[in-house]
Order: C-alpha cells, then sequence, then structure tokens
C-alpha cells in the first residue's frame, strides 16, 4: 500500500507542467550575451505561479512575481555600455534556488534576418580566410538561431551565445558578421549578432499568424490556402513538392521552411521582447515576382516587429536586390527592378529604414553572389554614419528630380559624395572604384507613347543629362530598370553606386501577380 502511494506521489509530482515547476529563464538569455545599451532591457521567464523572485544585474535589483500562468518579468533600466564581463542572476529566495548567466556584456545587439544571401555563411564568401583569421573578437558575441519551423507561436529556441573566434564563425552570416565586425573594429563597442534566417523564404515566412489573417495578406497567401484544402490530392502534391522529396505522401505543407508564418512562430517569437539596436535584413528572391504587393507586406512586416519588440525606434536597414539572372540589351518591363523599386519606398516613406546599394555586385547575374564583403560593409557604413556619429558618406547618389531640355533629360541629385563619376570596383570583393571616362551605361528615355529606348548619358556637373535619337520629347526616364543590369558604372567620388530608379509611374507587371512556385520542401 505505501509502495502505491509512494508512486501515485512520484506520478503527481511529474504531472506538473515542467516548464513551469522551477524558476527558468528565457532561452534568449545565455553565458556570453549581450545586453543592449541605453535602452530599457526586458528580462522574463517562467515559474511556479505566485512565486516571488529577484534579478540582478550591474548593480540593479529588480523584484519579480510570477503571475498565475507562472510567467514573470522585469525591466532593468538603461544602462551605459560595457566590456566588463558580469553575471545575470535570478534568485528564487523561498526555493533557495540560483540561475546565473555569466560574462555578459553590454553594447549593440543586431538581429540579422532574411532569407539566403543572409543565411549564406562567412567561409563561402570572397576573401573569407582572412576574415575568419582576423575573427579573435571576444567582445564580439553571435547567436545563431536554428531553423524551426512552427505552426503555432514557440517560447523557445535551442542556441547558446558564444564570442566571436576562427572556430566559432564559419558558418554565421558572412553579411551580418562583416556588418557586425566593422562596427565592433571602428566603435570598440561590444556588439552583439543574433542570426535568424532561412533560404527561399518570403515575407509572408516572418509575420504572425495574426497578421496573414489581415486582408492586406490574403492574395500573398492565396496559392498556400488552396494547396492546404486539396493536400490529399496526390495531383496537388506533385504540382507543389520540390522533387527532392524522398516521401511526399508524409509531407504536410505547415512543414514546409516557406510555410507562411512558419519561421515567425518558430525562430523569431521566443526573442520578443529582447531589446535590440535594430535589424539588417537581405530578402526580396522569394518575393521578386510580386513587388507591388511588397510594396504593403515589407512596411506590414518591420511594423508588426517594431510592435512585438516593443520598440518603436529600432533602424531597420535592408539590402536592395544585386542583378540576378541574364542580362538583355533592349530596356523593358523587370519585375525584380520593380521589388528593388518596393524595398526603396520603404526606406523613403520611414526615416529609420536605409537601403545598401549592390547593383554593382559584379557576380554574372548569380542569385547567391559570393561577395558578401559588399552589403557588409555598404550596411556598416550606414549605421556608422546614422548610429554611431561618424562623418562618412554611406550611399551612392540619390535620383531628386529632373528636367527637360529640348530633347534631353537633365537629372539632379543628393548624396553627391565628393561628385558624380563613371567608375569600376577595382576587384571583386574591393569597395573602392577606378574612376573612368565612360559613357554612362543602362540609362533609358520614352516619350508619351511610354516605350523605352537605350540612351546616352554623360555626367555635367551634379546632374546626368540624358537623350536618345529614338525619343525627341522624353516623358520618362529610368536608370538600370531591369533584372540583371550588368556592368553598372555610376557612382560617386565615395565609392558608392546609384541604385535604380525610374521618374514615371506607369502600371507595374507586378500587379496581382501571384508566385506559381508557392510551396519548397525540401
Amino acid at each position: 500500500m505505501k509502495k502505491q502511494f509512494g508512486i501515485l506521489i512520484f506520478a503527481t509530482l511529474f504531472s506538473i507542467n515542467p516548464a513551469f515547476a522551477k524558476v527558468q529563464l528565457a532561452s534568449v538569455f545565455s553565458d556570453h550575451m549581450v545586453f543592449q545599451r541605453g535602452k530599457p532591457v526586458p528580462v522574463w521567464g517562467t515559474a511556479k505561479a505566485n512565486e516571488k523572485l529577484l534579478i540582478e544585474f550591474a548593480g540593479q535589483s529588480k523584484k519579480a512575481v510570477a503571475d498565475v500562468d507562472g510567467k514573470w518579468r522585469v525591466q532593468l533600466a538603461p544602462m551605459n555600455a560595457s566590456s566588463k564581463p558580469q553575471t545575470l542572476w535570478i534568485v528564487s529566495p523561498i526555493a533557495d534556488s540560483r540561475i546565473k548567466r555569466v560574462d555578459v556584456l553590454v553594447g549593440d545587439v543586431w538581429l540579422c534576418s532574411g532569407q539566403s544571401n543572409m543565411k549564406f555563411g562567412l567561409g563561402g564568401t570572397l576573401g573569407s580566410q582572412e576574415i575568419i583569421q582576423a575573427s579573435d573578437l571576444p567582445n564580439l558575441r553571435l547567436l545563431h538561431v536554428p531553423q524551426k519551423i512552427q505552426r503555432e507561436p514557440s517560447e523557445n529556441i535551442s542556441a547558446q551565445w558564444m564570442a566571436s573566434a576562427p572556430g566559432t564563425v564559419g558558418r554565421f552570416s558572412a553579411v551580418g558578421y562583416i556588418f557586425g565586425q566593422r562596427i565592433h573594429q571602428e566603435t570598440g563597442i561590444p556588439i552583439g549578432l543574433i542570426m535568424c534566417a532561412v533560404g527561399s523564404t518570403s515575407v509572408e515566412s516572418w509575420v504572425s499568424n495574426e497578421m496573414l489573417s489581415n486582408d492586406l495578406f490574403t492574395p500573398a497567401i492565396a496559392k498556400w490556402r488552396e494547396a492546404e484544402a486539396a493536400w490529399d490530392d496526390p495531383a496537388v502534391r506533385k504540382k507543389y513538392i520540390h522533387k527532392g522529396v524522398k516521401d511526399p505522401d508524409v509531407i504536410q505543407p505547415f512543414e514546409a521552411r516557406t510555410y507562411p508564418g512558419g519561421c515567425y512562430n518558430g525562430m523569431l517569437h521566443p526573442l520578443f521582447p529582447f531589446a535590440i539596436k535594430g535589424v539588417v535584413w537581405y530578402q526580396g528572391e522569394a518575393n521578386m515576382k510580386r513587388g507591388f504587393q511588397y510594396r504593403l507586406l515589407f512596411p506590414a512586416m518591420i511594423q508588426e516587429w517594431r510592435t512585438r519588440f516593443e520598440q518603436d525606434d529600432f533602424k531597420f536597414y535592408t539590402v536592395q536586390l544585386p542583378e540576378i539572372g541574364k542580362s538583355l540589351s533592349d530596356p523593358g518591363d523587370s519585375f525584380i527592378a520593380e521589388l528593388r523599386e518596393a524595398q526603396n519606398l520603404a526606406a523613403q516613406n520611414d526615416p529609420l529604414i536605409e537601403m545598401a546599394v549592390i547593383i554593382d555586385s559584379d557576380q554574372q547575374g548569380n542569385i547567391h553572389p559570393k561577395n558578401k564583403q559588399l552589403p557588409g560593409e555598404r550596411l556598416a557604413a550606414i549605421a556608422l554614419a546614422k548610429d554611431y556619429g561618424e562623418k562618412i558618406e554611406f550611399s551612392g547618389p540619390v535620383f531628386q528630380g529632373w528636367k527637360t531640355k529640348k530633347n534631353a533629360a537633365v537629372l539632379s541629385f543628393t548624396h553627391l559624395g565628393g561628385g558624380l563619376v563613371s567608375g569600376k570596383r577595382k576587384a571583386p570583393s574591393s569597395l573602392d572604384i577606378t574612376i573612368t571616362e565612360d559613357a554612362l551605361t543602362h540609362f533609358s528615355l520614352a516619350g508619351k507613347d511610354q516605350v523605352f529606348h537605350s540612351a546616352n548619358a554623360v555626367i555635367e556637373g551634379n546632374t546626368v543629362v540624358v537623350q536618345s535619337d529614338a525619343v525627341s520629347k522624353p516623358v520618362a526616364v529610368r536608370y538600370a530598370w531591369a533584372d540583371s543590369p550588368a556592368n553598372c558604372n555610376f557612382y560617386n567620388r565615395a565609392g558608392f553606386p546609384a541604385g535604380p530608379f525610374r521618374t514615371d509611374d506607369w502600371p507595374c507587371v507586378s500587379e496581382g501577380a501571384v508566385d506559381g512556385k508557392v510551396l519548397v520542401i525540401r
């Protein structure tokens, strides 16, 4: 009888939800982490309902009480940057238990997110050996969020912060690492980088289930919902499943890494509301036939992230898509140019968004260019200028306005960077340019017939004069308006390229378009 009674007690004790049976700290907090400086810092976790806790860090002591669901949270007051390793303590006086996280620094935390070009590892980029050899930087800290696709929001990730070193950086985001390394080395401030990226993912993968139910996203996920509703039909599965799947009969749409909301739920949600400085973002390829939709979807995603992180003021720095695919000689419509325009519009309409232009990646239209120094360094230049007080140029020429002069279009620009030039980067992994006397490429003009013709473009002082024998009365100008405008050569003297632009607002070819390839399951 006593034995049975003991078994019953044992079973009862272990029927308690283990996540709430003892004091726990949220999984994003680990040894070697970085706390964000200059902002209130949320710290949270779980415990038994009504349990009282004491949270201590850097001379601050905060009291917390777990609610009826066993959740607790405190907010540390804003702190100055500190390279001194400190310990975060979570103390439960009643249970006489303590949790500690050691070697914690205070600096700036940047989230590095997007799809495959952000996930692209440092070990595969041009010049990687030199970068990795110089990566012994103990105050540059990395957190790699593993791929985890969830149908509903998850509370945990399985990852640990680590210090930058040759043995830890090879698989980390090349773009994110190069960005963070330069900022850390130039400012001396501890930097934390969180890599949260998955290949082939669209914006829809990175928003919540609630956001997906919004009418704004209905056209973007229409084919997903159609496929889910008819998934029992083998013909439907065959249409959408990637050829490499070994056993398609057991695959479900929500198992796809590209499933709407899947990355948000499994990878991003566990990070909320961790205090961050901002986001660097490289994505758009999975949306590139839906640029017109992207104009609304992309800003909606950013706003949701700011809401969920409880920080309306964090920066969001995005990489504009480079040349992708084959280069064509005749000007015309371009899905990818429209996606680049949507990225640019987001930056124009939000003072906290900036865009790194890499239309000069010179990688023969490769959708995965190995030159990750270009986006990493140009993102860093933006941050150094906007966030760290450096008096440097961070942008190429930005179209400001135009006027007609006889049969020519005269264009003016901001971000002159010492003057407008024709140039070429010195080497694939170099950011320096050689100034040339070549005519500018990839300008086109159209008259009222809305047909574009290749045009001659020359620099005259701080303007560019564009004309074509085929257009006597220009009504619209475009620059680099193509999927893959090879050898773009329009720069400022600071070495930054002009981004693609157009002066017209004629209808987009992507209006109402939806990708045919919806599901990618591997």
